[in-house]
């Protein structure tokens, strides 16, 4: 099985091209044998920045249908299915608080018998009580299905070990920097 999901990484990727390359030795280990492949990161770079920039640019427009396809299924779960967390959705945010969402392109990439997950710095502008405000987070993009379907969570000021309790999935390679304090953006 992993042998097959390894396969199919490589011709998904195989099928897009780009300039450069940086490809690195991977090697996946499960309990019956070990396999090492060599995954051009800079594909799967691609394909998870490209879906969380559709993601926040979704989010940004109040286009909460595109949004929730990209939010973890274990966070839809948690707020009653795709349906409540639109309405959540809806009724929280008004029209105009996220003036401004940008992402660094990650840095890393982990793989593990089951996923691929990453990390991305991600900035956001808000408008609270009539002032701007600028807060610097994390943004865990993580893929079961070898980057087919990315899903994403926010940090929003947690440590590894709390999200963990919700996503054990989550490696412990993951780099979550603390969340800045938001601060007033002078005009």
């Amino acid at each position: 099985m992993k042998l097959i999901q390894t396969i199919f990484v490589l011709i998904i990727f195989a099928n897009t091209s780009f300039s450069q390359t940086d490809s690195t030795k991977i090697t996946m280990t499960s309990d019956t044998n070990s396999i090492t492949t060599v995954i051009d990161t800079s594909l799967i770079i691609k394909s998870v920045y490209n879906s969380a920039l559709v993601m926040s640019d979704a989010f940004i427009g109040a286009d909460y249908d595109v949004f929730i396809t990209y939010t973890h299924p274990k966070i839809l779960e948690m707020t009653g299915g795709k349906e409540k967390m639109k309405e959540m959705l809806v009724k929280n945010i008004k029209p105009g608080t996220f003036l401004n969402l940008t992402l660094k392109k990650p840095l890393n990439i982990i793989v593990t018998d089951s996923t691929i997950q990453c990390t991305m710095e991600q900035r956001q502008v808000m408008t609270i009580g009539g002032k701007k405000y600028f807060v610097i987070g994390t943004l865990i993009g993580i893929t079961y299905n070898s980057g087919l379907n990315w899903y994403f969570v926010g940090a929003s000021g947690n440590d590894l070990a709390a999200l963990k309790i919700h996503f054990p999935e989550f490696s412990d390679e993951l780099n979550i920097k603390v969340q800045t304090t938001p601060e007033l953006v002078k005009d």
